[in-house]
């Protein structure tokens, strides 16, 4: 009975280990928030604080929302996640999303719910180029210079799609 049961078992765990694993399929279609009306003023000054500030939006039916994404800073900008301001807008709802910028790019993450499952979504890094020689056709719009520093708006909508899918 010893090389029976061993034999029983071993087989066993062998056809769980083979047995393809199922689960409910998920028709996963990662979306691309919206940056719009994204303005940047970059000191150079230590005195003076830099600033940017634009809004977000989820543009999918089932998660539609908007946020105001704002920063201040008189140090080193570090490439730390802050939040945004969940707005309501009267035509989207208020959502979670935040932000991390460094030197040369932003970055989005945008958490929702679909189902049971919490889901988290980040895009790739996107260019900035607004502290080196921008690429021809990838420079900021408007770009203001002055002795306090340089500013720049952005006056296209600019997409962030989602690459990465935490759940």
């Amino acid at each position: 009975m010893g090389l029976q049961y061993a034999i029983t078992t071993v087989l066993g765990a062998l056809f769980l280990l083979l047995a393809p694993y199922t689960h409910a399929v998920r028709s996963l279609n990662p979306p691309t928030l919206i940056v719009s009306n994204l303005v940047a003023f970059v000191s150079s000054d230590v005195k003076i604080p830099s600033h940017l500030g634009f809004n977000v939006l989820d543009p999918r039916d089932d998660y539609y929302g908007y946020a105001a994404c704002i920063i201040s800073t008189n140090n080193t900008i570090s490439a730390d996640w802050t939040s945004c301001d969940p707005l309501f807008s009267g035509h989207a709802e208020p959502m979670d999303v935040s932000f991390m910028i460094d030197r040369d790019f932003v970055k989005l993450r945008r958490p929702w719910t679909e189902g049971d499952t919490y889901m988290i979504g980040t895009t790739d890094e996107q260019p900035t180029r607004w502290l080196d020689e921008p690429l021809p056709g990838r420079e900021c719009s408007n770009v203001t210079t002055s002795p306090a520093g340089t500013y720049f708006t952005r006056t296209t909508d600019w997409e962030f799609p989602v690459v990465t899918i935490i759940s």
